[in-house]
């Protein structure tokens, strides 16, 4: 036991190198965890700060190379930026990690969305599917799918299961809406739009809507 509240010279340095390793940001001296980075990632992720998530998720995989889920939200991020080849290469890894992920599939199929890689997109929004029968977006990812390669009976069918499962979603009467049009149901197309217009709080969507009513009712 220490005398007199006095602390030994050696316990001093210790605790001196130990502060300075604190501050030089040395490894196993306070350094987060990737569980910690993980959590500010998605911090970030919430907020779209998109850069900043990233930063954070690859934080997170530099200190554990198979967290599938770091590479799902770095992935995911790079999607909302419009870096659709990065978002399928981390997604990829994610899947190869964690082949049970549906939210890897559902956005690496949203990926292959907007570069038009249909046929990858149907098959990753299926799988999605698969592993969680009432993914209700995934269920809208496939029906766009379908309806941009002409495939309306199947987008039809995709897009009502959407509205079954969640009857207040916007997007699901619009996709439907446009699978009605292109397979020539006019009628139950404008249906569909005025459905999604009830819904919808997007005032740039809401008027093109508005003005496809007008012209197809003409």
């Amino acid at each position: 036991m220490y005398k007199g509240g006095t602390i030994p010279r050696r316990v001093k340095l210790i605790f001196f190198a130990a502060c300075i390793a604190l501050l030089l940001g040395v490894p196993g001296c306070g350094e987060a965890t990737a569980e910690e980075h993980m959590q500010q990632a998605d911090a970030y992720f919430q907020e779209g700060q998109w850069d900043e998530a990233i930063a954070e998720y690859t934080k997170a995989i530099e200190l554990d190379q198979e967290l599938a889920a770091a590479y799902v939200g770095r992935g995911t991020a790079y999607g909302n930026k419009g870096d659709y080849d990065e978002a399928i290469a981390d997604l990829t890894r994610a899947i190869g990690f964690d082949i049970m992920s549906e939210d890897a599939y559902y956005n690496r199929g949203v990926a292959y969305l907007h570069k038009m890689y249909y046929a990858e997109a149907i098959a990753d929004f299926t799988t999605a599917i698969e592993l969680s029968p009432e993914f209700v977006l995934a269920y809208c990812g496939r029906g766009s799918a379908y309806e941009r390669t002409w495939q309306y009976a199947e987008a039809l069918a995709d897009f009502t299961t959407a509205i079954e499962l969640a009857p207040e979603l916007a997007m699901a009467y619009l996709g439907r809406g446009q699978a009605h049009e292109g397979a020539g149901s006019i009628a139950e197309a404008i249906s569909d739009y005025e459905a999604f217009l009830t819904l919808s709080t997007n005032p740039d969507l809401n008027d093109w809507v508005s003005r496809r009513i007008e012209e197809l009712g003409e």
